[in-house]
């Protein structure tokens, strides 16, 4: 279920950013000041890098990361419990804009995944769920900055982190469900994509061409989709078609499709991304099952 991630991060890779003029200062009790910090601190070491990349790296390899990347870590957990998160990003147009700093975000969201998934290997379920809890804020956060890159950017955080907390919801704990609940239900609203386009707009004082915008409104539509899904999910964490009779998909407002796997069960779509049609596996996918 990655899949839907890579393209953002391959956008977010080559997409151009502005070069700063901006001094910033550190603020006490910002969010933001502790998730730059984390991005600083993101493991660089090609062997780590590549450990990230696996799609299940053994216990040894996903220790030395963890390891290499806890500073990292520590840092968006401690981020996450403070309410203000202000990136001192100005995009009123007077000033350049620096998002330099965000580079290592693929690095970052690879490794939260995988604490997670080591988390819930050592039977940590809480502290899984805690995890993929942070990780939703912290793309919801990232979002905020409220320009077109970084919207992508912070749906690939809350995408990587629904499709991680699918997989594990069946084997979660009632109180490690409702600790995602509460936390997807208390997120900040999603930054709107016209005002992110405004934004860009002001900032490289050139319209905002309608093709630019094809792969965000995409890419919010299918966010919108998952996230209802993700609602109803946690709703029902161990399935059962009956409860998913009464949802209503933000894509023509009919229940979800649903389908009983083998280790879980499939929501569906008739909204497409990427041409394919738009998904949540709860559960184990069936080739994984199989297994």
């Amino acid at each position: 279920m990655l899949r839907r991630s890579f393209l953002i991060f391959a956008l977010v890779a080559t997409a151009a950013l502005f070069p700063s003029d901006i001094t910033y200062g550190q603020t006490a009790g910002n969010a933001a000041e502790l998730y730059r910090q984390a991005f600083q601190a993101a493991p660089t070491s090609p062997q780590v890098l590549a450990i990230l990349k696996a799609e299940q790296p053994p216990l040894e390899d996903a220790s030395k990361a963890l390891e290499e990347g806890a500073r990292s870590l520590a840092l968006i957990h401690q981020a996450t419990s403070i309410s203000k998160c202000d990136w001192g990003i100005d995009t009123s147009g007077r000033s350049r804009v620096d998002l330099a700093f965000l580079s290592p975000a693929k690095t970052l969201h690879a490794l939260m995944r995988l604490q997670a998934s080591s988390q819930m290997a050592d039977g940590k379920s809480r502290e899984a769920a805690a995890t993929l809890a942070d990780m939703m804020v912290m793309g919801r956060r990232i979002e905020g900055i409220d320009l077109l890159v970084t919207k992508l950017l912070g749906l690939a955080f809350e995408n990587g982190a629904i499709d991680r907390a699918a997989e594990d919801l069946p084997r979660f704990e009632p109180r490690s469900v409702r600790l995602l609940s509460e936390t997807f239900q208390k997120l900040p609203a999603p930054a709107s994509l016209d005002d992110a386009a405004a934004a860009e707009k002001r900032i490289s004082h050139q319209e905002v061409k309608p093709e630019s915008l094809s792969i965000p409104k995409a890419a919010e539509l299918q966010n919108e989709v998952i996230r209802a899904m993700f609602a109803a999910a946690l709703a029902a964490p161990k399935g059962g078609e009956a409860n998913f009779k009464s949802t209503r998909d933000p894509v023509g407002g009919k229940p979800f499709g649903y389908r009983t796997l083998d280790e879980g069960y499939e929501l569906s779509s008739p909204g497409q991304y990427r041409g394919q049609t738009i998904k949540l596996v709860v559960g184990k996918p069936e080739k994984q099952a199989a297994k």
